[in-house]
């Protein structure tokens, strides 16, 4: 089982930052410790097309374990330069070992939680989002690995928020006809809720026993897909935000398998729109030596570190460690029924991470699984 970010508080070691700018690497002393401010208000999420920030495949290199990679956004295509904050989709790929890694503002030490954990060697995909300080973000992985960055969003003055809906099941090829290889296959999106004023979604697609390792493609219909490694395990998962147009979403792989998709935000709108904060563990079943199962557990997340007392909608990195048992993990604002959705969904003997919008209760979210797992969840955005 790959590593996961402890369950202690102590700081990173490392004397020296790697800092990145184009092909270009220099060295910094780290950055200071963290200041608590509160994340500036107002602004919204400007979805735009991908541009590649940094990849480890431009030099032939990888992302030293312990160090701080500093990627700079100032002259990136489509990056407005004052912008406040991105969310970008991360690929991994031929980690020596499986461990984690982190996305963060500059102006403080890698905090103590994970936006992505990832096996040894396998791709890993996934959705975060990062205040930006001085036209720069951060990354730091404790072991060596490839990495990809992309800017998919951008803060901005104009734009949309975020709907954090149940999750809403678009796709089951269980319940239809399973996926042949080559083939490809529609997702219902109007059954969440999804208009002409949609800019984005955020998702859970979890493949189900596929005849081997290949890839999974999915976007727009009709247009560039993005493709993502799919390993032969019989159940794996991950989540990421994707702009939609009307033509929908399509789906295809190069292995029969099965397809789930489960619908957990919508972007549109100018409300609940969520602003980065520094990220902060707020819940680790490991702590108290009680795993989650079905009766739900409820996680304090306004008020937690930078997360303003008011907070409604946040965006999470819930990490689940699956032990002896399947994972398959919901959220859900306490009160209400558990979802049709997942947000995560593993293997035995596993540690998966997705980032997912959710709407709160009174500040505090639910979380429960099918069989007892350990659950960890970091804020890494709210509103």
């Amino acid at each position: 089982m790959q590593a996961l970010r402890p369950a202690s508080t102590s700081t990173v070691p490392g004397a020296t930052t790697t800092t990145i700018a184009g092909t270009s690497t220099g060295t910094t002393t780290p950055a200071p410790a963290p200041t608590n401010a509160a994340a500036t208000p107002g602004g919204l999420w400007q979805f735009i097309s991908p541009t590649t920030v940094f990849d480890t495949a431009w030099t032939g290199s990888r992302v030293k374990a312990g160090a701080v990679t500093t990627i700079e956004l100032d002259g990136v295509k489509n990056v407005t330069p004052s912008t406040g904050g991105v969310m970008v989709r991360i690929t991994t790929r031929g980690a020596a070992s499986g461990g984690y890694l982190v996305v963060h503002a500059c102006d403080a030490p890698p905090p103590f939680t994970a936006s992505l954990t990832f096996p040894a060697s396998g791709g890993v995909v996934g959705t975060t989002a990062v205040e930006v300080v001085d036209g720069a973000i951060c990354l730091m992985s404790n072991v060596a690995l490839g990495v990809k960055v992309e800017v998919i969003a951008q803060r901005s003055a104009s734009g949309v928020g975020l709907v954090a809906i149940p999750a809403t099941r678009g796709l089951d090829t269980r319940t239809t006809q399973r996926l042949r290889r080559g083939g490809a296959v529609g997702v219902d999106l109007g059954k969440a809720g999804v208009t002409s004023s949609t800019e984005a979604i955020s998702a859970t697609v979890t493949i189900v026993d596929p005849a081997g390792s290949g890839t999974l493609s999915i976007g727009v219909c009709n247009q560039g897909l993005w493709s993502v490694p799919i390993s032969g395990e019989s159940i794996q998962s991950f989540s990421f935000a994707m702009r939609v147009n009307s033509s929908g979403w399509c789906i295809t792989t190069s292995v029969a398998t099965d397809v789930v998709v489960d619908i957990t935000g919508l972007w549109q709108g100018a409300a609940g729109s969520p602003a980065p904060v520094d990220p902060v563990r707020a819940y680790d079943s490991r702590t108290i030596g009680i795993q989650v199962g079905p009766e739900p557990v409820p996680v304090q997340i306004a008020g937690v570190g930078q997360v303003p007392a008011g907070a409604t909608t946040a965006l999470l990195a819930i990490s689940t460690v699956s032990g002896g048992n399947p994972g398959i993990v919901f959220a859900m604002p306490c009160g209400e029924p558990r979802s049709e959705g997942a947000v995560a969904a593993m293997i035995a003997r596993k540690v998966v991470s997705a980032v997912v919008p959710v709407r709160l209760s009174g500040g505090v979210v639910c979380i429960a699984a099918l069989r007892p797992v350990d659950v960890i969840v970091d804020v890494v955005a709210a509103a």
